[in-house]
Formats: structure tokens, sequence, C-alpha cells
């Protein structure tokens, strides 16, 4: 679907009642720069194959959604610009888990947004 606009640097697909992404989706959006998928169906953890292709991300908001699982893939360590990802819902598992995880953290990661907007 993206992959004729390579150049894209912002996507907003919030509250359109996905419930899956395709692998391929942003393969071809090496410039992604914010991503926001807030509000649908997305379920599990957050889907690792969209941070493959991203390295130029910035901002990722994956509130409420029905993600559920603390489990971050491998993909997830190739976002290493990502400065603000929102995780409002019900994703304080996840949160504990970057916490304990110093590794997953960007040099420049700034804000999470947890549990009812509260800042850590």
């Amino acid at each position: 679907m993206f992959s004729r606009h390579p150049a894209l640097r912002i996507v907003r697909l919030g509250g359109n009642r996905l419930s899956s992404l395709p692998a391929p989706l942003f393969s071809a959006c090496r410039h992604l720069q914010v991503l926001d998928l807030h509000g649908n169906r997305l379920t599990g953890a957050p889907p690792d194959h969209l941070f493959y292709h991203v390295h130029a991300l910035l901002s990722l908001n994956v509130s409420y959604n029905r993600l559920t699982s603390a489990q971050l893939g491998p993909g997830f360590r190739y976002v290493t610009q990502l400065a603000d990802i929102d995780l409002s819902g019900k994703l304080t598992t996840i949160v504990a888990v970057f916490r304990r995880n110093p590794r997953l953290w960007s040099p420049i990661l700034a804000t999470i947004v947890a549990e009812n907007g509260r800042r850590l």
C-alpha cells in the first residue's frame, strides 16, 4: 500500500478498526518519522515487522489498542531515533519492560506515556 510512497514521513491510521497490519506495509518507508496507530484493534504485542524498515521513526503511537504483551521483538532495535512512544491504555506491562531493559532505550528516547497519560 505504501510501497509507492517511499518518501512518506507521517502516517496516521488511528481509529480505523485495524486488527492487523500486513508485514510489508511500511517496508519502503525508510523516511517514516511519525506512525500513529492509536485506537485500533491491534492485539498481542506491537507488530515487530513494523520496526525493521522504519529506522527514521521519531514518534510511535500505539495507544488504546488491544495490545497486552510485553514482548518487543528484535526489529525494535533498529528504531534508534525514537523520541516519543505513546503506550496509553492497557500497556503497563510493556512500560515495565522498558524500565527493566535499558538496552531497549534509544539514546534519545525522551518520553513514554503510560497508563492514564502519565509520563514516566
